[in-house]
């Protein structure tokens, strides 16, 4: 149940964490893009500095504010741009000088926000990718041993009947029917292994007797018992019945159970009852 739950919950995770990455992604490239942009150089961040300092303008701190950009301090580079719209309050230019870095601003304190959880993302990303190639290796290898394991089966019978390896004889008086399984070892090395399927099959009846599954092939062999009902309705049906072992869809063993009709008497005392 555990296992089913985190194969649900895995395209979620995978979808959050690819949301996440490529948000953080974008920011980063337009980050990088507004840093290229700057029209400043980074290597004037100094002496622009000294200049703010000692003959601040409007022209001073918009260079500042252009190499304070270029130097990746988009904080500061917005702090500067708002300091000259404001010494040069009826300048349209740098009034929307100062937006755009102000943006840049909030674009940089996103992508720093954003930074550990996309790098967590992208981690997440790789352990999901890493877990579903091995996941689909250990599906692909289950399903080619399951496709090419053989068993055989060995029958035995409870009361009156006979049976010898494979083959069986059912009379009315039968109180059980045994089926011992014997799988392929190869089954056992397999992570999540199928349960066994056993089903008595009469084609001229047209009738079918399903026992319930098994996982438990301790040692890899599992019996099966035909008692109660299921007996009763492979007793009804005389004839050949075909016993067939099945791991998922794959057919590892079959065998044979004959059950001779009861005698005439006993049928006529059975059908005026």
């Amino acid at each position: 149940m555990h296992r089913a739950r985190c194969s649900r919950s895995r395209p979620f995770l995978a979808a959050l964490a690819a949301l996440v990455v490529l948000v953080g992604g974008g920011l980063e490239a337009w980050t990088a893009l507004d840093r290229a942009r700057a029209p400043g150089r980074a290597s004037d961040l100094d002496a622009a500095a000294t200049t703010a300092r000692e003959r601040p303008s409007p022209a001073a701190y918009e260079r500042l504010a252009g190499a304070q950009a270029a130097a990746g301090l988009a904080s500061d580079a917005a702090t500067s741009a708002v300091i000259a719209s404001r010494l040069a309050p009826g300048d349209a230019r740098r009034a929307a000088l100062a937006e755009a870095y102000v943006d840049g601003a909030l674009r940089a304190t996103l992508r720093g926000g954003l930074r550990p959880f996309a790098a967590a993302g992208a981690g997440l990303l790789l352990f999901l990718w890493v877990t579903g190639a091995r996941r689909r290796a250990a599906a692909r290898r289950r399903e080619e041993i399951v496709a090419h394991a053989l068993g055989r089966v060995v029958l035995a019978v409870e009361g009156d009947g006979q049976a010898r390896g494979d083959l069986a004889v059912l009379r009315p008086g039968a109180t059980g029917l045994v089926i011992d399984v014997h799988t392929d070892p190869a089954l056992a090395t397999v992570v999540d292994a199928p349960p066994l399927v056993v089903a008595l099959s009469h084609a001229g009846a047209g009738r079918t007797v399903r026992l319930s599954p098994r996982r438990d092939a301790v040692g890899g062999a599992a019996r099966f018992k035909v008692v109660g009902d299921a007996l009763a309705e492979v007793l009804a049906h005389p004839g050949a019945w075909r016993v067939l072992v099945r791991a998922d869809a794959a057919l590892l063993a079959e065998a044979t159970v004959q059950v001779e009709p009861a005698p005439v008497a006993r049928r006529a005392v059975v059908a005026a009852a």
